[in-house]
């Protein structure tokens, strides 16, 4: 297990998460987008930090009354099948039931089977699907994880 630094990305970040995000996902998002993002009262994004200090991987997510939306989910080629996408997941999950919030929520394309594998193994279940959602017509799978809520545990 990697074990990095995951620490709140701020504006001074986005330009690094924008790097990870064009290295590592289909659809990456630009500076400016992430610089809008990280501004967003209901964004929670987290930055993996390596042992030199290099940015590893990020997560982004919205959070809404009920329910935290997953935006991305990135690690770095070579830091991959070494725990830190679950590390980075779990901080979302840990915020998200400190915020009393029922579930997770996140789309990934329908032919991503190592998503679709990861996702599961992190108690996601399919509820639905978006045809021919994403840029080059791929279908997007609606995946939902069911959080206890910090209430939950001390009832």
């Amino acid at each position: 297990m990697v074990s990095p630094a995951l620490v709140p990305a701020r504006s001074r970040d986005a330009a690094a998460i924008a790097r990870l995000s064009a290295a590592c996902l289909p659809a990456p998002w630009s500076v400016a987008a992430w610089e809008g993002e990280l501004r967003r009262p209901d964004a929670r994004v987290w930055l993996a930090r390596g042992p030199a200090g290099a940015p590893a991987g990020f997560v982004a997510a919205r959070f809404a009354p009920d329910a935290a939306q997953l935006l991305a989910l990135a690690v770095v080629p070579e830091l991959r099948r070494r725990g830190l996408g679950r590390a980075l997941l779990e901080r979302v999950v840990r915020a998200a039931g400190r915020a009393a919030l029922t579930r997770i929520e996140v789309e990934t394309p329908a032919g991503d089977v190592r998503a679709r594998r990861f996702y599961r193994s992190q108690g996601f279940v399919a509820v639905g699907r978006r045809p021919r959602y994403y840029a080059h017509a791929e279908d997007a799978l609606l995946l939902t994880r069911a959080l206890a809520t910090l209430r939950d545990a001390a009832a």
